[in-house]
């Protein structure tokens, strides 16, 4: 891991798309050194689940910048089949690894900072990209937020994976706080509660 030094305005920045629930335990994060020439600003927080964690949330210089730190990462753990749509919903939630797209939806007057991810996408949606994988007994999970440029990524041990993923789905953001985001159909996330993966 290497250090990485943010500008205030640049720390500030990213610390507006953190979760409410989680922000009283971030602090500036070093990162993995493969991401250096990626960002701008990183820190490293406390998953809000039991057992978790790496919790880190990185800021990244542009869309491409964002997009090509996953592709790179992508080719390296989960290899190139993207799932999207009815294959999106099971993707992670059930083993690893994979890799998938999601979207959420936006409710500007919620100003709680929720997100919770949906697998549609609709006329007003941000959306992403995610994937998962084990390793030395450790499951990852990585997801970027094309809005904002945010990578983000988490772990936990094999055991708990699935307490990770249903905390992703539901909250670990990052949120936008002039439009924060939330679902209009608790159906379409798949099912209630995430199976133990294939590791």
């Amino acid at each position: 891991m290497s250090s990485v030094s943010s500008s205030e305005g640049d720390l500030a920045a990213l610390e507006e798309h953190i979760p409410t629930s989680i922000l009283a335990t971030c602090h500036e994060g070093n990162m993995r050194e493969e991401t250096q020439d990626s960002v701008i600003a990183s820190v490293t927080c406390t998953p809000g689940i039991q057992q978790g964690n790496d919790l880190q949330y990185m800021k990244a210089h542009d869309t491409l910048a964002v997009r090509t730190l996953f592709r790179t990462r992508a080719e390296q753990y989960v290899g190139s089949e993207l799932a999207s749509g009815e294959d999106a919903v099971s993707t992670c939630a059930t083993r690893t690894p994979g890799q998938f797209r999601w979207y959420a939806l936006r409710m500007p007057n919620d100003s709680s900072g929720v997100v919770e991810r949906v697998f549609h996408r609709t006329e007003d949606t941000t959306s992403g990209l995610a994937m998962c994988y084990s390793e030395d007994g450790m499951a990852w999970l990585e997801w970027v937020d094309l809005d904002t440029q945010i990578y983000a990524f988490a772990s936990t041990p094999v055991e708990f994976y699935p307490l990770l993923y249903d905390w992703w789905l539901q909250e670990a953001g990052p949120n936008h706080p002039m439009g924060n985001m939330a679902p209009t159909d608790t159906n379409s996330t798949g099912p209630s509660g995430p199976a133990d993966p294939e590791m």
